[in-house]
């Protein structure tokens, strides 16, 4: 791997790592669902959160097969509307 392709991929986890905390890839759970699944791979995370969580922001999952960065960005985005159309500005 040359120098280019290594400055790529540092660059790119550190875009993975600070996707990590953003709203898209964070839900509510209960403490001990968190700490059951929180190092489990995303199919584990996501069928334990459909069967124990009745939280509707989770419902999300029920269609999301896949997690990467895209859709850790889609759920952002999603949230983000949802959240306007609660909170709007100025009004």
């Amino acid at each position: 791997m040359g120098e280019t392709e290594e400055k790529m991929e540092v660059a790119a986890s550190a875009a993975r790592d600070q996707l990590k905390q953003t709203f898209g890839n964070l839900t509510l759970l209960t403490h001990p669902l968190d700490a059951e699944i929180s190092t489990a791979t995303f199919d584990k995370k996501r069928i334990e959160i459909l069967n124990d969580s009745d939280i509707i922001l989770n419902r999300y999952f029920q269609e999301v097969t896949t997690w990467d960065e895209e859709k850790i960005q889609e759920r952002s985005l999603k949230l983000f509307e949802i959240a306007r159309q609660i909170w709007p500005y100025g009004n």
